[in-house]
């Protein structure tokens, strides 16, 4: 490169000064884009090893190894998009591979299983907790599903929890009274013998309910955790929390790999005209 009024150095006489400078901004380009791709791919991992966690129950009962505090935690069962979703962290070794020698073919690898192995199954998960996240907008936001009792006085004293009457329903519960000012009912769950409840208040009837037993007899009710609910929170809008950070993940990701696709390609170009 030529300095005005001072000597020339070989093999150029200046005027492939703006050439000079735009192949300076390609590598400019490609060295932020690798940071920020790195930055991705780290919390990538960490989203990761979250996942890890929520299927550790699962893949201890896979492997018949029982561990009791973990088991007292009541993990619900995985869904199989939730598998699928950890292979994804094996696309983060290809993606680095391919930012550390420069290879196109290998970057546009990468992006194309992150699509497949990352995008795809959150969208899964989307539309399959969309149904928990519409029906909290729909009713819980109207009024809390707080604990009530009946205090109908020829009605022995009941306690139930409020919800809406279709969803009180469509929970198997009978509506008693109303609550939350007339918007739900006091929704009673009753079960009995072999039955099965999921309920936090429930009741047990024995048969021919309210004559009393007096022949001895074996008889089971079981009690599952609330399906749905965690930690007083619907399971499908915790899944969707997720589901909103790894499409950001992802998303950055793919788009700063691309840019590295670009720039190499655009030096690729930059070197066939020399």
């Amino acid at each position: 490169m030529a300095s005005r009024g001072g000597p020339m150095v070989t093999g150029t006489d200046g005027a492939d000064f703006q050439h000079r400078q735009r192949v300076s901004a390609i590598y400019q380009i490609s060295a932020i884009n690798k940071s920020r791709l790195k930055y991705c791919i780290f919390f990538h991992y960490l989203l990761f090893f979250a996942m890890l966690a929520k299927l550790c129950s699962d893949i201890l009962d896979r492997l018949d190894i029982f561990i009791l505090e973990i088991e007292e935690l009541q993990v619900p069962d995985p869904l199989w998009w939730e598998y699928i979703w950890c292979l994804s962290i094996l696309t983060t070794f290809m993606g680095l591979s391919a930012a550390k020698g420069n290879r196109i073919r290998d970057m546009q690898k990468y992006i194309i299983a992150l699509v497949v192995l990352g995008i795809l199954p959150l969208i899964y998960g989307l539309i399959y907790y969309m149904s928990d996240a519409i029906d909290y907008i729909t009713f819980d936001m109207r009024f809390p599903n707080e604990p009530c009792a009946t205090s109908n006085k020829s009605l022995r004293q009941l306690n139930g929890t409020c919800y809406h009457q279709l969803e009180c329903e469509q929970l198997g519960g009978v509506g008693i009274e109303n609550c939350a000012n007339g918007f739900g009912v006091c929704c009673i769950f009753q079960s009995g013998c072999g039955g099965k409840t999921n309920r936090e208040v429930s009741y047990f009837e024995n048969p021919g309910f309210p004559k009393p037993i007096t022949d001895r007899m074996a008889c089971t009710m079981t009690v599952d955790l609330l399906p749905g609910v965690q930690q007083g929170l619907p399971y499908g809008l915790l899944w969707y929390a997720f589901i909103m950070v790894g499409f950001q993940i992802h998303g950055f990701s793919i788009y700063f790999a691309w840019n590295l696709v670009k720039a190499w390609q655009s030096r690729s170009a930059a070197r066939k005209v020399q």
